[in-house]
């Protein structure tokens, strides 16, 4: 390729991502392609991620060199050998603080003697957009080049989670009021954790049983439309508005057209509220294959083709509810003048509804926001979930939101069931069930924690995942359960190790205290996936599913007049759904079993404060509609790689401030931080 030709595509990308950088920087960027062999579109969604992390908005003589920096940290392994591997060091043996003396807990999983290789599994977007060190370099064959300046990688220098030197480093920081770090002063419990939300799923159901699908599909729409209408003062028709006169003022003041169902042939411009669907039910959604679908009860679920070129902007994806103005003449195609994507929340002036404590603590609450796995995929020592811990026992968070993936069905180790092996002090091995290995693993790594520490103030929400091992394949997903009911002959049980229990009340009574009669006393709150909960007065939202990376495969840009990554976020606060997307985004490890029918379980039933969703793309953390912070944490590791973690600082509630309309955003504090 001419470096002509290279440096036209390079200013081609850019301007999709936002940034018209001048003819002088893409050059340079063009000598960047060139020496570490990169294309346009690399160098685009690297500056897009950059951006978002640093806060620059253009790409000029101001920004490069921090972006050059930026791609030579990413990109030093195509041009410079990898270090020599280090050996395999531990950071902390979490087994050695546990009291309990059963053989169990002393008792190391059979690492199996092949260990699995190969692709993790991620897509060439999820390469691209994900943190660079986190990533795991692939091995590069031995072959000759004609390049003449080509280094091959010895297998031997494969970066491990052992020999990783990026240890604690912030990746991410948001913290638009300057706030210090809350330092735990004491060891009293400040933080309550309540879930007044009764939407979501709290005990499991029959998702195999066949239900009607276009009812909660139809309800949906009904309720945004109503929502849309009344939100932007779309006037209707006579026949609809006459009953209240105060709808006939507000139509008066409005300069939108009159709704009308879709699919109805006017001459004069119209307003209309679906569905966006893909015409090509197989391929990508992009804007030939743009189509709107109305709601069975006033269109007969009609469809319309959508011509959105004379639109500025917008942004698309399968499932989204958007309101349209524009000429439909023959009923079958609209030209878009207008379009108005979701309906935001209103300010909730009625708490008591939802019964929201209005009180924050005096002293402010750390969390922490973890996703899974909590091992890597190599072996089943789960050693990046005791540093994690070991992190908790230095820093005291009052609340850690743990999301699974605990036991990774897409791990060949975990999948096969094969290695799910403990070994016991005199030897013996015994092979166990799901739940027993993660009451050994996981359950009994937090009673290890508080029967060290026995006033440890750190409350953990465990959230389930569909890829867990141990919890309901389907989403949206039921708390995990502490027992199962049956008995599955083959496998042995003990009396501290029962079969089928994951041994959370363990934890309940570790370090000799009794067992809590109030739930907002425990130390282990189950919640179902997603969930919405209260940490005192702030509420806190959050789901295990990759929904961004889903989202962001699925949509349709033009021209956005924020970055990406903000829009992408934007549309879960502004569609009121943790999981906006119909159907759901299918390949490149993304497939999912979605119950239709449970739509309202993953609805938001309020705009939280804090929107938590663990993705595979760039961590993040920053505002979007009206005061909403959204974080990104990452995933805690990444193939044999380490990951990523939250670190988030709520400093307490002003007595005279009103967050209604700007949230919590004055006094919140997040960290991005690697394990």
């Amino acid at each position: 390729m001419s470096a002509s030709t290279l440096e036209k595509e390079i200013s081609l990308e850019m301007k999709k991502v936002q940034s018209s950088a001048s003819s002088d920087i893409i050059r340079k960027c063009a000598t960047m392609a060139t020496n570490y062999k990169l294309t346009a579109a690399q160098l685009a969604l690297c500056w897009e991620a950059h951006s978002i992390n640093t806060g620059a908005n253009q790409l000029n003589t101001n920004t490069w060199n921090s972006y050059r920096t930026f791609l030579e940290k990413k990109y030093a392994k195509n041009i410079t050998p990898s270090q020599t591997s280090m050996k395999k060091t531990s950071i902390v043996s979490r087994s050695a603080m546990t009291k309990r003396s059963v053989p169990m807990n002393n008792g190391d999983i059979v690492t199996p003697a092949k260990k699995q290789k190969g692709n993790t599994g991620d897509s060439q977007l999820e390469h691209l957009l994900s943190n660079p060190s986190t990533e795991t370099p692939q091995k590069v064959e031995s072959s000759q080049s004609t390049a003449g300046n080509s280094v091959v990688t010895p297998p031997s220098a494969k970066v491990t989670y052992e020999n990783r030197k990026n240890s604690g480093n912030v990746v991410v920081t948001y913290n638009p009021s300057n706030l210090d770090p809350i330092q735990s002063t004491s060891d009293e419990r400040i933080c309550t954790i309540t879930q007044p939300f009764h939407n979501h799923l709290q005990t499991g159901y029959k998702y195999m049983a066949d239900k009607n699908r276009h009812s909660p599909l139809d309800q949906q729409l009904k309720k945004m439309t109503e929502d849309l209408v009344r939100e932007y003062k779309v006037p209707l028709p006579n026949h609809e508005d006459e009953e209240e006169e105060e709808d006939d003022n507000a139509a008066a003041k409005s300069d939108l057209p009159t709704y009308e169902n879709v699919g109805v042939p006017r001459q004069a411009a119209q307003t209309n509220v679906g569905r966006i669907c893909n015409s090509a039910h197989d391929g990508k959604l992009n804007a030939t294959t743009l189509l709107l679908e109305g709601s069975r009860h006033g269109s007969n679920g009609a469809r319309i083709e959508l011509d959105v070129k004379n639109l500025p902007h917008y942004s698309l994806y399968q499932g989204q509810i958007v309101a349209v103005t524009g000429v439909n003449s023959s009923g079958r195609k609209m030209v878009v003048e207008k379009m108005m994507e979701g309906h935001p929340f209103e300010a909730v002036e009625n708490e008591q509804e939802f019964d929201i404590p209005k009180e924050s603590a005096k002293e402010g609450v750390k969390v922490y926001a973890v996703a899974g796995p909590y091992t890597t995929n190599d072996n089943l020592d789960y050693q990046p979930l005791a540093d994690l811990l070991t992190m908790v026992e230095v820093e005291k968070p009052d609340a850690v939101v743990m999301m699974g993936p605990f036991l990774d069905m897409k791990q060949e180790l975990v999948k096969n069931g094969k290695d799910l092996v403990l070994e016991y002090e005199d030897g013996s091995k015994r092979h166990v069930s799901y739940e027993q290995f993660f009451a050994a693993k996981i359950a009994n790594e937090l009673e290890g924690l508080y029967e060290s520490i026995p006033n440890l103030k750190t409350q953990f929400i465990l959230v389930p995942s569909v890829d867990d091992a141990i919890s309901e394949p389907v989403f949206p997903q039921p708390p995990l359960e502490n027992a199962l009911e049956k008995r599955i002959p083959g496998f042995e049980e003990t009396e501290d190790l029962p079969f089928g229990s994951l041994c959370l009340k363990n934890i309940e009574t570790a370090g000799d205290k009794k067992m809590p009669k109030k739930i907002t006393d425990r130390r282990i709150h189950l919640v179902p996936n997603p969930s919405t909960i209260c940490i005192n007065d702030v509420t806190v939202g959050f789901t295990s599913i990759d929904s961004l990376l889903h989202i962001s495969t699925e949509t349709v840009n033009a021209k956005l007049p924020t970055s990406r990554m903000t829009r992408l976020a934007e549309h879960f606060v502004r569609q009121k759904s943790y999981y906006p997307i119909y159907p759901p985004s299918q390949g490149n490890g993304k497939d999912f079993n979605l119950d239709i029918t449970q739509m309202k379980s993953y609805e938001m039933p309020i705009q939280p404060d804090v929107l938590i969703l663990p993705s595979k793309l760039t961590s993040l953390a920053m505002e979007v509609s009206n005061g909403t912070t959204v974080v990104n944490p990452g995933h805690l590791t990444k193939g044999s790689n380490g990951g990523t973690y939250a670190s988030l600082d709520i400093h307490p509630k002003k007595a005279d401030k009103d967050e209604k309309a700007t949230g919590i955003r004055d006094r919140i504090r997040v960290e991005v931080r690697r394990i």
